[in-house]
Formats: structure tokens, C-alpha cells, sequence
């Protein structure tokens, strides 16, 4: 009897399926067995990358045997790298291949987990096996982040250089991600600890590029104007207490040379620890010519002697921050030493008058022989007639809470000063006389470190706030002579209160609060451990990431200034910025730039009055100034007014004798314009005449009618 086909086709089915199942069985069975006699055997996978991390921070800090050691540093925490990664959650590894590629075969990532230890940055990531999008297997992958390599970018000199790190990202196990697996892993570690291993070389290892700063730049240029607000003129010297009457206004100009001084960061190999990773550096006055690399060691360190050592080194310094960014006041000393030992031309203020508004005062001219018939005026001839420098000679000093400067500042001025005369009658005459001083006077201040928003950014600036102050400078210069006439003017002098820091020196840049792009999906040639890729490919869920700092305030720790600064990460369009986008930067940054220290600054004091004098006015020949006066008069019928007007002037206070002579003078033009009107008449006939006669005859009947 037969049975159906359909009992038939069943029981071959079945027979086959016994038969797998119990050689998988068998399988399973001696694959276990053979586990269990290899795990007592066999060794225990080694860590190699670790132990060289290991080894990196032992290198490290035998140059720094304490974080305070350094003279700056930088942390960047585990929470800062987790807000990194949960941003590249949902990329992909893509097998290459034609066959690969109609099948849609692809790793999908899912949210990595970091953790930090004394190694690296740990990351433990879900990956989900996909074709056509569909679920097939269930993984997990254990990641490191490690130190890769690092170097110096500076693309033009007025540029703040950058240390740009290659984090190495290398899977170091692979399993599958099931219950059933996890228990054995558990029950035999080392065998399943190779298997895992050998299943991450699939893996290509790729970089994580981060930039962090590596130059500072300071720079006390300055250009500014201060307006000197000059008193009256005084004859002899400024009465004691005497009221402020303004008689004029100078502006200056003054000008520091913009000189940038730049400190670089010299940055040593990258220490892990549960608090993050920690960038230490000594500073060095250029830009180094490449960054660290490892020294090869013929012994590896244990994880247990790094974490001794980075607990004896770093403590104090771990804080609640997502980064910080610390600079040892012993640095920022030698700084402020190489600005009070700069050359004297970029440690010099140069004082140029630019404009003047009314005069320095009109007086009357008090003098025994000329009595009260002259005034005298002192001006500013022209906008730049004044001049002068200002040099700075400073030192510095730090202790645990600051670093300041204090020294003197040494100032010249050479001034030009314009005296005119004006007599009874006749045009003003003048004389340019050159004045010229000097002062010194205290000068100090702190150099300063603080945090401000500007622009929609917060960034940390430092400068030097110097103390304001005001130079006290006395001018002077012997008497002389009116060219052309003998009055004589005696000694001037002046006082010039020259503002000097009455306008802050603008602070710089030490870190611009812009966000950072960086780029993701950059591959490697291949991993510490000599495996070459494959054909497998990264491909990130966003092209890149925009980094930006939060800074908070400063404040002072271990030594040293500390800037701690929370840290934000957000997917970008594209791994470069756009053109629009970086014209948007240009326009930010000049605005970061644009800067005053914060706070109320204590006012600066008081400037003593501005003020020129001339000791004496005189004249030894009244008589002769006179004539010489109404000679300049051009003609006859203003002369004749003149010396109308001329006799009708007080001439109290002239000496007894120059007195008589004018008086004399004066009563022959007065009998002259009393005569009757006939005379008058013929006088003024005469004038006529004067005009229609040649100038030589003109003369002639002048010098006639004239007393002189």
C-alpha cells in the first residue's frame, strides 16, 4: 500500500529537519565543549589600545607632573561628547558591492552610550542589521575614542591658529545583541572576547576632527581724542585761585600703534579620565611646527598606575562644567612682561593737535611805558602746531588672584604759540613762539579676563585696563622781540593737562563665542593595530556638526584664571561653511571685537587747569611804536581818523615823558581839526588832490601836513 504523496513529501521533511536539528545539536554541543576546555587555556584578550593611551598619559605627565604645572588647559567632558554623538544617531555603515547595493544591506546606528575611563571615551552603540530596510539582526558595538594625531593651522598671520585633533573612533567589539549571547559572553569571556574582536575588524576606523584654539592674541593699539580746555590768557603767571574763564579748546589725538602679541599653545598629548579629556599645553611665542606625537615605550602602562597619577595631578581642577578652559596667572605674567619689554615705539603714545576752537585769551597790556594802550592775544596758529610722545616704562607682577603693570609714563610736548599785538591804531601784529616741556607721571593697572554677549555670542576677552590719569606738563620758552616794531614780550609759560587712558584701551579676543564646524565621515588608512579597511563605508546621518560654547564667568583657581563654558552641538547642512555663511561670521566677529570692560571704572581725577602766560609786554620807544603803527595805515583819510580817535585815549599809567610827547603830538592834530570850516574845507580840497596825484607826491604832502 502507498502512501500519498503528500504523507511522503511530510516524512522526508521531517526526517530532514531531525536531521539538522539534531547536527546542530552535535554542533552547538561540541562548539561548547570546545569553549569550555579553551576558556581555562586560553589568554585574555588584550587591550593594546588602551595600554598605549595608558602609556600616552604617563608621557604626558612626567612633563606635567600637576595640572598646575601647565601653563593652560582645556577639558571637555563625557557630557559633552555624549551631546556630540546623540547628534550622528541613525547613520549608517554601507557594504560596498553591486550585490550589496540591490539588497539595500546596511548597519543602522542607533543612539550611542559614552563613558569615560582612564583610557579613552568608551561609546557603546546599538546597530540594527537591515535589508531593504528590514530588521534581520539585533547588534551592539563597543567603540573607543582615542587620541589620533593633532596639528597647527594658521592660514594667514592675523589669524588665530587652531590645534586640529584626529580623535580615532575604532570599534573594538562586535556581538550580537541577544540575551541568549550576553549569557554566554558572561559565562566565558575570553573565548566570546575573541570572537567579538574579531567580528569589529569589519569595521573601518575613522576620525573625529575637533578644533580647539591655540593662540591668543593681545593688542594695546588705541586711537582716541581729548579735548584741552584752556583758560584766559594771564600776564606774569595764573593768580592763586583765580575763577576758570575758558578762552579756547585744543583736540588732541592720541595713538598707540596696533602691535598684536601673540602667545601659542603648545599642546602635549590628551589625558582621559572619568572628568573628561584634558588638552595641556605650555605657551611658546610661535606658532609649534607640528603636534605631539607618542615617544615609543618598551613597557605599556596599567589602566590602575594612570589613574593613580591623573588623581595626584589634577586635583582641584574637576568642576561641574561641560569644558573649561584654565590659563596660569604665571603665564599670563610673562605675557604682560613681553608687552613692558616691547620695543619703545610700540610702547609710545603719540600727541598731535588736530583742531583748535577760539583762542588761549586777549589781554590788556599793562606796562609802565606803554600804559593800558596795547592787548595782547595768544592762539593756536594752526590745527597741527602741537606735538609731542608719550613713552611707557612698565614691569609686571602676578601673585594667586591677578597680574598687573605699573611704572611711569615719560612725556614731551612741543607746542607752537601765535602773540599778537594790537596798538591804538594802526593793523595787529604778530610772532610764533615755540614752547616745549616735559612730565613724568605714575601709571598702572590689571591685566583682566572676563566674559560678555555681544552680537548674539559670548566670548572671552582679556586686556590691560591702565589706571587713567593726567599729564601734568609745564611749557616754556625765553622772551623776544616783534619783528619790525620794538615791543619786547617776556618769558611764556604754560601748564598743559594732557588726559592720558581717560579712554580705555579696547580689550581683545581670547576666544570668539562663533560656532566650530566639523566635518564628519573622514577615513582612515587604517588602525593602530595594523587592520586595513574594507569595503564597508561610514556614512554619517548629517555631514556635520556646528560646536558652540557657552561660556560663563571668570574666575580665579589654582593659580590661575578658569573659564568654564557649557558646550552645545547641532547637526549642519553641509561640512564646510557657505560663502553666505562665512560673509555672516566676517560681520559677527567685527562686532565681537567692539568691546569696553565691564563694571563701573572709578573716575579718573581731577586735571589742573590748562593755561599760558606771558610775563611782561613793553616797549622802550612809545614814541616810535606809534609812528611805525600809523605808518601801516594805508591812507590819508584813516590815518587823519586815527589819530582823531588817537587823541581822545586815556594815557594814565604811561611813563611821565612818553606821556608829554603823545600829548603834544595829539594837541597839534586837535588845533589842526579846530581850525574854521574854511580850512576844513581846504583840507578836504587837499585830500582831493591827494587822490589825483601820483603816489610819490601823495607822500610827500602827507609827511607835510604829518606831526610826526
Amino acid at each position: 500500500m502507498k502512501w500519498p504523496i503528500s504523507f511522503r513529501i511530510t516524512a522526508f521533511l521531517g526526517r530532514l529537519l531531525y536531521r539538522l536539528a539534531r547536527s546542530l545539536i552535535i554542533l552547538i554541543g561540541f562548539m561548547l565543549l570546545i569553549i569550555f576546555i579553551a576558556e581555562p587555556v586560553i589568554r585574555k584578550p588584550s587591550d593594546l589600545e588602551c595600554s598605549e593611551q595608558s602609556t600616552i598619559a604617563r608621557q604626558t605627565l612626567n612633563n606635567f607632573p600637576t595640572f598646575a604645572s601647565s601653563d593652560a588647559l582645556f577639558r571637555l567632558s563625557g557630557s559633552s561628547l555624549q551631546n556630540a554623538v546623540d547628534q550622528v544617531a541613525g547613520s549608517r555603515l554601507i557594504a560596498n558591492g553591486k550585490v550589496f547595493e540591490v539588497l539595500d544591506v546596511g548597519a543602522h546606528f542607533g543612539r550611542p552610550a559614552i563613558s569615560m575611563d582612564f583610557c579613552a571615551a568608551n561609546a557603546r552603540i546599538p546597530v540594527d542589521l537591515r535589508v531593504w530596510q528590514f530588521p534581520l539582526l539585533r547588534l551592539e558595538a563597543d567603540s573607543l575614542l582615542a587620541y589620533g594625531s593633532g596639528r597647527y593651522v594658521q592660514e594667514k598671520p592675523t589669524d588665530n591658529a587652531v590645534f586640529k585633533i584626529d580623535f580615532r573612533y575604532d570599534v573594538q567589539k562586535f556581538r550580537l545583541r541577544y540575551s541568549w549571547w550576553e549569557a554566554l559572553a558572561n559565562w566565558f569571556p575570553k573565548v566570546f572576547g575573541h570572537i567579538e574582536q574579531a567580528m569589529a575588524a569589519i569595521f573601518p576606523s575613522t576620525s573625529v576632527p575637533v578644533e580647539v584654539p591655540a593662540s591668543f592674541t593681545i593688542d594695546l593699539g588705541m586711537e582716541n581724542t581729548e579735548v584741552v580746555e584752556f583758560e584766559k590768557l594771564y600776564l606774569k603767571s595764573r593768580p592763586e585761585g583765580a575763577p576758570r574763564e575758558i578762552g579756547g579748546k585744543v583736540t588732541l589725538a592720541l595713538t598707540i600703534p596696533s602691535n598684536p602679541l601673540t602667545t601659542y599653545l603648545d599642546f602635549n598629548r590628551p589625558v582621559f579620565s572619568p572628568a573628561g579629556v584634558w588638552l595641556l599645553a605650555k605657551t611658546v611665542d610661535q606658532i609649534p611646527a607640528s603636534g605631539p606625537t607618542s615617544v615609543a615605550q618598551s613597557d605599556r602602562v596599567p589602566l590602575e598606575q594612570a589613574e593613580t597619577w591623573y588623581k595626584a595631578a589634577g586635583n582641584g581642577f574637576t568642576n561641574s562644567a561641560e569644558a573649561s578652559l584654565w590659563i596660569n596667572n604665571s603665564a599670563l605674567n610673562r605675557l604682560a612682561n613681553r608687552i613692558a619689554n616691547l620695543p619703545e615705539a610700540s610702547r609710545t603714545i603719540s600727541v598731535v593737535s588736530i583742531a583748535r576752537e577760539g583762542n588761549l585769551g586777549e589781554i590788556a597790556a599793562k606796562d609802565d611805558n606803554l600804559g593800558q594802550l596795547f592787548s595782547l592775544k595768544a592762539e593756536v596758529p594752526e590745527d597741527n602746531a602741537w606735538s609731542g610722545r608719550a613713552v611707557a616704562a612698565l614691569s609686571a607682577a602676578a601673585n594667586d588672584r591677578a597680574v598687573s603693570l605699573a611704572g611711569n609714563v615719560n612725556v614731551n610736548v612741543d607746542a607752537k604759540i601765535r602773540l599778537t599785538v594790537k596798538g591804538p591804531i594802526g593793523g595787529p601784529l604778530s610772532v610764533d613762539s615755540n614752547v616745549a616741556g616735559s612730565a613724568t607721571v605714575p601709571i598702572g593697572g590689571d591685566l583682566k579676563t572676563f566674559t560678555q554677549d555681544v552680537a548674539g555670542f559670548r566670548s572671552v576677552y582679556w586686556g590691560i585696563d591702565l589706571s587713567c590719569t593726567s599729564a601734568d606738563v609745564h611749557l616754556s620758552t625765553s622772551g623776544g622781540q616783534f619783528e619790525g616794531i620794538p615791543i619786547k614780550y617776556g618769558d611764556i609759560k604754560a601748564q598743559l593737562a594732557i588726559p592720558i587712558f581717560k579712554k580705555q584701551v579696547r580689550p581683545s579676543v581670547i576666544i570668539d563665542g562663533l560656532p566650530i564646524r566639523i566635518a564628519l565621515a573622514q577615513q582612515t588608512s587604517g588602525t593602530a593595530s595594523g587592520r586595513k579597511p574594507n569595503s564597508v563605508a561610514f556614512a554619517p546621518s548629517v555631514p556635520g556638526l556646528d560646536m558652540t560654547f557657552q561660556f560663563g564667568d571668570v574666575q580665579q583657581l589654582n593659580g590661575g584664571t578658569e573659564i568654564s563654558t557649557n558646550v552645545s552641538f547641532a547637526p549642519a547642512d553641509a561640512a564646510t561653511w557657505s560663502e553666505a555663511q562665512l560673509a555672516a561670521r566676517v560681520k559677527a566677529r567685527d562686532a565681537i571685537r567692539v568691546v569696553s570692560f565691564p563694571g563701573e571704572r572709578p573716575p579718573c581725577p581731577p586735571a589742573k587747569p590748562s593755561w599760558f602766560s606771558v610775563d611782561s609786554i613793553t616797549s622802550d620807544d612809545v614814541a616810535k611804536v606809534i609812528e611805525i603803527l600809523g605808518n601801516s595805515i594805508k591812507t590819508e583819510e584813516e590815518r587823519l581818523k586815527a589819530i582823531e580817535d588817537l587823541s581822545k585815549l586815556d594815557f594814565s599809567g604811561a611813563a611821565e615823558h612818553y606821556r608829554k610827547s603823545l600829548e603834544s603830538q595829539v594837541e597839534q592834530f586837535k588845533n589842526v581839526l579846530e581850525l574854521g570850516k574854511g580850512q576844513v574845507d581846504k583840507v578836504a580840497d587837499e585830500i582831493d588832490e591827494f587822490r589825483k596825484k601820483p603816489i610819490d607826491k601823495t607822500i610827500e604832502t602827507f609827511k607835510k601836513l604829518s606831526p610826526f
